[in-house]
């Protein structure tokens, strides 16, 4: 369980020109962390970055950072990996979801749905640093009103995240402890998302890698 003592939120840049997006217009959310959580997923902070383009949908990258290092390799689809959950339309819950992980040491992220847990769509991500992963995507397809996160680990000879007595221990972080992140309203899907979801769907995967 994540034990959060301190949360901080700012806007960055929100309606001026960023020269790394070529004169489009930026909205920044930054919300960091306490140290924590045992494992290698506790969270430091997270950034969600709009940018908002003239003549096309906004663009999210939705970004986490960790205390300490981690490898691509130690994550998993099942018992490692950092979920964002998606509220869309702002009613109680999350639509969808974006998992986080990796297979034989190769970074995937999925847009999957929480009501069929059938992905949807193969999303880019990568990695800044060794201990900084971000998801991009359009906000007609990774686009949200809320957000929040999770990161889970679990592993045979961890003490504190392994197993105790026969039982398997996750060690988990949230961000925040309660409620959501807000995102601008740059940031919404369209009211049509949901087709637009089924168009990328029915097309190729939105992969870097």
């Amino acid at each position: 369980m994540s034990g959060t003592v301190g949360l901080s939120l700012f806007s960055a840049n929100p309606v001026g020109m960023d020269a790394e997006t070529g004169g489009d217009s930026t909205v920044t959310l930054l919300a960091t962390d306490a140290d924590d959580t045992s494992g290698r997923l506790d969270i430091a902070r997270v950034r969600h970055r709009v940018v908002r383009h003239a003549d096309q949908a906004a663009s999210v990258t939705y970004e986490v950072r960790t205390f300490g290092r981690f490898h691509d390799w130690e994550l998993s689809r099942h018992d490692r990996h950092f979920v964002i959950e998606l509220d869309a339309d702002g009613e109680p819950g999350a639509e969808r979801n974006i998992t986080i992980y990796a297979v034989d040491g190769r970074l995937r992220a999925d847009l999957v749905s929480n009501a069929t847990r059938e992905r949807l769509v193969r999303l880019s991500v990568s990695r800044r640093d060794h201990q900084t992963l971000e998801v991009r995507g359009s906000a007609d397809v990774v686009g949200a009103r809320k957000v929040f996160w999770t990161s889970n680990f679990h592993r045979r000879g961890v003490r504190s995240c392994g197993w105790v007595d026969g039982w398997p221990l996750t060690c988990q972080d949230s961000v925040p402890d309660r409620g959501w992140l807000r995102l601008d309203r740059s940031a919404w899907p369209p009211a049509d998302h949901e087709k637009r979801v089924a168009t990328v769907r029915s097309g190729p995967d939105l992969v870097s890698q």
